[in-house]
This record gives structure tokens, sequence and C-alpha cells, in this order.
């Protein structure tokens, strides 16, 4: 994959047209739990690893909603994902904090 390649895909998914199961599933789950496991496993080193799992979790908030106004299938599906991914993007970005706070704040 070349650089056009990776834009394109980026794009489309940013786009929400790569519909509600593939960008929820797959390229927001599957990616999120991949970037955490890897800091999990690489203990303080994979504090870079942790950012991007952040990242990538505010980053596909969007892309999930606009698949999820996309979807044509049973209007629940969409609301699930819109409704999970508040709570996920929520206690992800609680979690960020408290960890910050128990770093700097003794």
């Amino acid at each position: 994959m070349n650089n056009e390649d990776i834009k394109l895909k980026l794009q489309t998914i940013r786009n929400g047209d790569m519909g509600l199961l593939e960008t929820f599933w797959v390229y927001f789950l599957a990616v999120f739990v991949v970037l955490s496991f890897g800091a999990a496993l690489l203990g303080p080193f994979g504090e870079m690893l942790s950012l991007a799992a952040i990242g990538w979790t505010v980053f596909m908030l969007f892309p999930v909603f606009k698949a999820a106004d996309k979807y044509q299938g049973a209007f629940v599906w969409a609301i699930l994902a819109k409704v999970g991914m508040v709570v996920f993007s929520g206690a992800v970005c609680i979690g960020a904090l408290i960890k910050v706070f128990s770093v700097f704040g003794g």
C-alpha cells in the first residue's frame, strides 16, 4: 500500500463510507484493542501506544456517527453504535484523566 492508498482508505473511513459494521468493529474496536494490548504488553514503554489508542478513539467518533447515519439496516444498530461510541469515548477519556492525575497528582 502506498501513501495515496492509505490517504484514500482514511478518507473513506472518515466519511463513514465503509459501512457501519466494518467501521465500528474493524476500524475502530479491533484497532483500539490491538493498540491497548500492545501498550499493556510493553508496560511503561507502551505509553505511546496508549496515547495512540486515545487519539484513535477520538478520531473514530465521527466516522462511526457518519456510518451510522448512512446505515440502511435496523435503526437500533445505528443508535447502539452511536451510544456505544459516546460511552466508550467517555470511558477512555476519563481513564486517561485518571492516569494523568495519578502520575502528576501524586
